[in-house]
């Protein structure tokens, strides 16, 4: 069983969350053959009574309920198979903001490479003497040794919190104390508004410390010496972005032109970050690489990045808000030093054009410009898929419903890998989870049936299970802190058989070995939802029947073991899909 240690390697982690928000799509057209395979016949899997490749964490899990009566934060813990009410005041107003998994790991020597990934605490807003407004900020632990959940309020912010809830929100965290973590949140509204900062461990008799008046976070800085969070990007009242360190000490400008918005791509192990920015009145944002300084107290510097010709690679605005319209996590893959995104022009409803870059430290280039950005143009369209991933030697991403392979060398020579269903070039691969060679993707039907397909990139057997979906998966806790803990070991996935009625898991690294029943559902369910890669053996899962809802817990150690949380369904057409659980459990 994990321990819940306060030692280790510390490292800081940037998260930004806020209260709305999208991403661009994208598109490609039709590739050359070469290793093209076909969906596989259905596959008979072998019933096995458990799995055993999980991370071997055993705390509590945290999940939200608006069932009648019983509304509130329940921990559920998994050894003894009991639920507690934690907080019947959460705040729990359709913000999904509002409840943030706070993570622990250890680090090895070289500040990448991590293993005992577990969440260790549960930040949320509750409201203590308005049921409308968030007014107190709470943390829990998952520690499963006490008898019942103790809160602990953080910090003495009291007033109104619903701007925090609603706007950006910036974490570092420190892996190997999460109290540690940092959290830079906007409190109040208008001329009033104020960005403050604390850390998790803050108490309630102290005070959230302030930014100066005017100054808006946009990103995080890492020091370089410690890997500890070491200081905020912010952008003051003229437009500047400057750099303040975590005492709240104001350095040289990073950079003197006038930015509006400040988008991160991504944070190299080096600390240097990948940022878009843009002027208010800029019809497109700016790549820059910003750089931290020797330490922590030294202002860094931020660079634009261009390619070999001289020109800057430009972000435009998206054509549904003002924002501006870089590709989100799923068009975004970190490989070592490279960083590759895909990108398509903003559209109304559909785009088909896409085009593939390489980013590094020092420069940019296109790899590949695709189809046409005239929607009329049937002949060449490229409808962007679901995902791009990196892969020994190429890059795989979906394109016109097929999966294509991507050579990382001049040409960039394409193949398809997987074809496209037949006449549904939309019917985009949903990839959930690869490891060790192996991709787990849905596919929809072009009469709405699904099937969940596992390929492996070797050539082994493939799995194809009818009628069914690929609906989450638990991690091993080892991976790397490269792109933002995307690339964590992926230890089970897990599948819903609408036809068959039940939910189940197979071993990632190894799915032909069988599948494990996890339980059997009512008629009344319409779909079944994870939330984001946890630790396992112990999750939670959503199930949806209609407009009710409810939340149950699993053990991929053993068969039929789903146990029902809920007394009764949670119903209510605006807020019983609140009944979940906290992203990761």
């Amino acid at each position: 069983m994990k321990t819940w240690k306060r030692d280790g390697l510390a490292l800081a982690l940037v998260l930004v969350l806020s209260g709305c928000g999208g991403s661009s799509g994208g598109g490609s057209s039709k590739a050359p053959g070469g290793g093209t395979l076909a969906p596989p016949a259905p596959t008979q899997l072998p019933e096995l009574s458990g799995l055993s490749s999980d991370a071997d964490v055993h705390g509590r899990l945290f999940y939200s309920s608006t069932e009648s009566g019983k509304r509130g934060l329940f921990a559920y813990h998994p050894e003894r198979q009991q639920s507690e009410l934690v907080d019947s005041t959460p705040y729990l107003n359709g913000h999904l903001t509002s409840l943030h998994p706070i993570h622990r790991a250890d680090v090895a020597a070289d500040g990448v490479t991590l293993s005992n990934l577990m969440i260790d605490q549960v930040l949320y807003f509750r409201h203590q003497s308005n049921n409308w407004v968030p007014d107190q900020l709470v943390r829990v632990a998952t520690d499963p040794t006490p008898l019942a959940v103790e809160r602990e309020q953080v910090s003495s912010a009291s007033a109104n919190l619903i701007d925090a809830v609603s706007d950006l929100q910036v974490f570092q965290y420190d892996l190997s104390d999460p109290l540690q973590t940092a959290y830079a949140f906007k409190l109040g509204s208008g001329g009033n508004a104020r960005w403050q900062q604390l850390r998790l461990g803050t108490t309630a008799q102290q005070a959230p410390l302030s930014f100066a008046a005017g100054h808006r976070v946009v990103s995080t800085v890492l020091d370089p010496s410690s890997l500890k969070p070491g200081g905020w990007l912010v952008v003051d009242a003229q437009r500047k972005l400057k750099q303040v360190t975590m005492d709240g000490t104001v350095l040289p400008e990073v950079l003197a032109v006038d930015i509006d918005e400040v988008v991160l791509l991504e944070t190299f192990r080096d600390g240097s970050q990948l940022l878009v920015m843009a002027g208010e009145d800029d019809a497109a944002g700016v790549l820059w690489r910003y750089r931290p300084g020797a330490d922590s107290n030294t202002a860094g510097s931020a660079t634009d990045l261009r390619n070999v010709a001289g020109e800057q690679l430009l972000f435009p605005r998206s054509l549904w808000s003002d924002a501006l319209a870089v590709p989100g996590d799923n068009h975004r893959t970190l490989d070592g030093d490279d960083f590759y995104i895909a990108t398509t022009s903003p559209g109304l409803l559909i785009t088909t054009d896409a085009q593939l870059y390489r980013i590094s430290r020092n420069g940019w280039e296109q790899l590949l410009s695709l189809g046409s950005a005239d929607v009329m143009d049937f002949q060449n369209h490229a409808v962007l898929g679901n995902f791009l991933v990196a892969s020994n030697g190429h890059l795989l991403w979906t394109l016109n419903g097929a999966i294509e392979k991507v050579s990382k060398t001049a040409p960039y020579s394409r193949s398809v890998w997987v074809e496209a269903v037949d006449g549904a070039f939309d019917a985009l691969p949903e990839l959930v989870a690869r490891r060790d060679g192996w991709l787990f993707f849905n596919r929809r039907l072009t009469h709405d049936d699904y099937q969940a397909i596992a390929m492996h990139e070797g050539g082994q057997p493939s799995v194809l299970l009818p009628d069914t979906r690929w609906v989450g998966a638990s991690t091993s806790g080892r991976g790397t802190l490269l792109g933002n803990l995307s690339d964590l070991e992926i230890s089970e996935v897990f599948f819903w058989d609408a036809a068959a009625k039940e939910v189940g898991a197979v071993e990632a690294s190894a799915p032909l070995q069988g599948r494990v029943r996890l339980g059997t559902l009512p008629d009344s369910v319409t779909e079944v939802n994870m939330s984001n890669v946890g630790a396992g053996p112990h999750r939670l899962l959503q199930l949806v029947h209609g407009n009710r809802y409810e939340v149950v817990a699993v053990d991929t150690r053993a068969t039929d073991s789903m146990v029902h949380l809920l007394d009764q369904l949670a119903a209510g057409e605006q807020d019983a899909f609140l009944t979940r659980p906290v992203s990761g459990f």
